[in-house]
């Protein structure tokens, strides 16, 4: 009678710490993506709400496969993991080394139980990388942009926009920064160093009243000497 009694608070024990500790997962996961800063780098203050912090990864806590000497970094078939319910949880590609890797999608996608994709990141060779579109992507449950980031070879980096934005379920800009090869900028010095270099098309002297491009005075020029 005691044993019983013993093995049935044993059993309630390891359900209710089970039933805790992914509680606390899922409470770290969401106060890394309001909270917490990621992969090291540091909002600046710009005036605007730059404390929320960028959409964190979510921690993985799977070993990643062992690298043999021969073996190639090709990517290996993912890991997937399921809800109760048999919806996905999660699909993780590395490649053989052990790193996030992927070239043809997302490496990693993180789901709302629904089946709503919560988080996705673009990685080749364990960095966050992605050259037509942001490489990181956090949505509210109702599939809302909650944040994203453009990042080339794991920085912060685009020119022809915010390189990080923040956004309230309802779709309105909360907070954005311009960063250009994981530099910080100011929206004016953002356009400054983005901005495209006069060709000679774009030159234009004057000539007897009449404006001429300096392409079109060059190409007279050579006409001349012909």
């Amino acid at each position: 009678m005691i044993r019983e009694k013993i093995a049935r608070i044993i059993k309630e024990e390891i359900s209710k710490k089970l039933k805790e500790s992914r509680a606390d997962q899922l409470r770290r996961e969401l106060d890394d993506a309001v909270n917490g800063t990621d992969y090291g780098y540091t909002p600046k203050d710009t005036g605007e709400d730059s404390t929320v912090a960028r959409g964190r990864g979510l921690e993985v806590d799977d070993e990643p496969p062992k690298r043999q000497p021969e073996e190639t970094l090709e990517t290996l078939p993912p890991k997937i993991e399921y809800w109760p319910n048999g919806n996905k949880d999660r699909v993780i590609y590395r490649n053989r080394k052990g790193e996030y890797h992927r070239t043809d999608g997302p490496a990693i996608e993180w789901f709302f139980g629904n089946g709503q994709v919560r988080c996705r990141e673009f990685c080749v060779d364990g960095k966050l990388h992605r050259t037509d579109g942001p490489a990181y992507e956090y949505f509210y449950e109702n599939g809302q942009v909650r944040s994203r980031q453009f990042r080339v070879d794991g920085k912060l980096h685009r020119t022809d926009g915010p390189a990080y934005e923040y956004f309230y379920e309802n779709g309105q800009v909360r907070c954005r920064e311009f960063c250009v090869d994981g530099e910080n900028l100011t929206k004016k010095k953002f356009l400054e160093k983005t901005k495209p270099k006069p060709t000679n098309c774009d030159i234009q002297i004057t000539i007897n009243g009449k404006a001429v491009s300096l392409e079109e005075l060059q190409i007279f020029m050579k006409t001349k000497e012909s």
